[in-house]
């Protein structure tokens, strides 16, 4: 079931569960933002069939700019997108991250054949303090733009 969200949210790890769809109006328009003093991922998905599109994931890394002198800190540890799950729909951008940007990771063996194959991954990733993308599987995923 399609969830659309409109502003700015702030949370605190994040979970996707099997089949949610998340959907913002816009990569400037929507943000899921990561509570300050949290560390970890900021979104988690380990189910498959999951969608989150036209919106973006801020990691609250740096309270205003990474330029700003002296800069403030507010997530020292923690990171955007984690993902470890077969059919996945992904349209956003991650930014302002003390960790990786996005992890994602191969879920193993193949429990069932009800998923979908990865329709669209478009990313774009600024701002992190480790990696941008580390990207481990699904050895069947599509990656159309990064």
């Amino acid at each position: 079931f399609p969830v659309t969200i409109t502003r700015t949210y702030m949370v605190r790890n994040l979970t996707i569960p099997e089949g949610l769809s998340v959907i913002g109006i816009g990569l400037n328009s929507t943000e899921i933002k990561q509570i300050a003093g949290t560390s970890g991922y900021l979104v988690s998905a380990t189910a498959d069939n999951i969608k989150i599109v036209d919106l973006t994931l801020n990691g609250n890394y740096f309270a205003g700019s990474r330029y700003d002198n002296p800069g403030v800190i507010n997530n020292p540890n923690g990171a955007g997108l984690y993902t470890k799950c077969r059919g996945f729909e992904l349209r956003i951008m991650i930014v302002n991250t003390a960790g990786i940007g996005w992890l994602a990771e191969n879920p193993g063996a193949e429990v069932s054949t009800n998923y979908q194959q990865p329709i669209e991954v478009d990313v774009v990733i600024r701002d992190c303090g480790k990696e941008g993308i580390i990207f481990k599987g699904p050895a069947d995923g599509r990656i159309s733009r990064a």
